[in-house]
């Protein structure tokens, strides 16, 4: 009963209002212009703000150490670079299927990260242990360097 009479209440309080502030035109016309304010806040983007821009474009053809071993067929091809697609061994001691797997871990971690320049854990299966890479951009091509003496160029 007492909620029924607090919304009776509320109804009258609101129809008054509503009458008094002209939203009812019970008149027939309306008796001037009607006003109304719009706020927009708009944000100002400072050099902190603004985001970082993209490295430049690598060459379309890598530069990498003469010496270089391919180890994929993109490396073998010289397939266009710039994508991380195209891998090599720096030395004979990394074998083909860990410079793969480095060029994959570094990969996932660049979608992850945007990082070019990181330290990441591959996974070898030929010796069944995990080595610690160390990667670095040169600009035209990245060098993964860690493990016992592994280097891995990717491009």
């Amino acid at each position: 009963m007492i909620l029924a009479l607090l919304l009776v209440a509320a109804l009258a309080v609101l129809a008054t209002a509503g009458y008094f502030l002209g939203w009812f035109n019970v008149a027939g016309g309306g008796s001037g212009p009607v006003t109304s304010t719009y706020t927009s806040t708009v944000r100002a983007t400072t050099a902190d703000d603004s985001p970082t821009p993209p490295p430049p474009p690598a060459p379309e053809r890598a530069a990498v150490p003469a010496g270089a071993i391919p180890a994929n067929e993109a490396a073998r091809t010289n397939a266009p670079t710039g994508d991380y697609n195209s891998v090599w061994r720096g030395t004979e001691v990394t074998s083909e299927p860990f410079a793969l797997a480095v060029r994959d871990v570094f990969v996932n971690n660049y979608l992850a990260t945007n990082r070019t320049e990181d330290t990441i854990f591959v996974y070898s299966t030929v010796t069944g242990q995990t080595y610690e890479m160390t990667c670095r951009d040169n600009g035209s091509y990245i060098t993964c360097r860690g493990g016992e003496n592994a280097v891995v160029y990717i491009a």
